[in-house]
Order: structure tokens, then sequence, then C-alpha cells
């Protein structure tokens, strides 16, 4: 046992935001979730978030609706069981650490990224109400008109490549829990 590693896993219950009965909603859940995939599997596309989150959701709340600290602590030692490579304590606490290191990094390139298009966009919309509003109403139509088919065609592009990277990392998930197993088997056929 590594001292704090529970109470690592409380901090981050503490930090999530909870109900009237201090349960975890399903939606505190995902935004938690979708935080966490592009530190610890950047390879999986963020449009396929949502599917891999609701089963997650279905196993670690039970089927129920809310989620309790009980089954939020099993959740995290479960989700620390997949991700890290050694099923040790401090090894579970260090990947904590990183992770929320990399978390308080990504807020911060968030805010900044913000902060850069507020800007941008204020600067835009000077520049567009320079625009005269006849050359404007031309150029809205024309734009209106070849934007509706060039989206059309790419959310068909974007729903192929979403099922095909889902696919992938669906299947690499799957191969890094049959490596596990494997090396647990190995490891309790050598004991």
């Amino acid at each position: 046992r590594v001292p704090g590693l529970r109470s690592s896993i409380a901090e981050w219950w503490r930090r999530l935001p909870k109900n009237e009965s201090g349960e975890l909603e399903r939606e505190a859940y995902f935004d938690m979730c979708r935080e966490l995939f592009p530190i610890v599997d950047p390879g999986t596309p963020e449009s396929s978030y949502d599917e891999i989150i609701e089963k997650d959701w279905v196993s670690d709340s039970n089927g129920k609706t809310t989620m309790s600290y009980l089954l939020f602590m099993d959740a995290m030692f479960l989700f620390l069981d997949v991700w890290v490579e050694k099923t040790c304590a401090r090894d579970y606490k260090n990947f904590l650490r990183q992770v929320n290191s990399e978390l308080k990094q990504s807020h911060q390139n968030q805010k900044r990224r913000i902060d850069a298009l507020l800007y941008v966009n204020r600067e835009e919309d000077l520049a567009r109400a320079e625009i005269e509003v006849s050359e404007q109403y031309k150029w809205d139509a024309i734009g209106s008109e070849l934007g509706r088919l060039l989206q059309k065609e790419q959310r068909r592009r974007e729903k192929e490549e979403q099922a095909r990277l889902a696919r992938e990392a669906e299947e690499r998930r799957a191969q890094a829990r049959k490596e596990r197993e494997i090396r647990r088997a190995q490891e309790l056929f050598l004991e």
C-alpha cells in the first residue's frame, strides 16, 4: 500500500460536481471522461468518446442514473488497472499525479485559446462591420449554398472516418486488455 492513493482518488471525487444527494451524475462523469481521453488515449477520435464513455458509464454506475463515491472509487481503480502497466499502488498514484498535471496544463491552454479567440473574434467583427451591405448580401447567398453542399459532404466523410477510428480505438483497447491479462496470467503462473 502506498500512502495517499485513496486520498488522491478522493481528491478527484471532491472536485467533481455532484447532485443534492452527493452523487455523481452522468453528465459530470461524461465531462470528466472527455477530459481524460486525449491524455490517456490520444489516438481515439473525439467523435467516438461518447459511445465509449456510455458503455463505461453503464458498467461503472451498475446501470444506475447516478454514481456513489464507492462506485466512483471502484471505477477509478478499474481505470487505473486499464491504463497503468504495472498493478502497484505507487504506479497508480504516479499515473494519477501525471494525469492531474496534464489536465491542469490542458485547462491553462484552453483558457489561452479562448482568450485568443475572443480577441480574434472582436477584430473580425470590426472588419466585418466595414463591409458594404450589398456586397455582404451577395456573398452570403453564394456562400450559404456552397457551404450547405460542402457541409453535407463533410458530414458524410466525417461519419465514415469516425466509424473507422472508433473501430481502431476499440481494437487497441481490446489488445491492451488482452496483453495485460496475459501478463497477469504469466505472473500468477510464475508465482
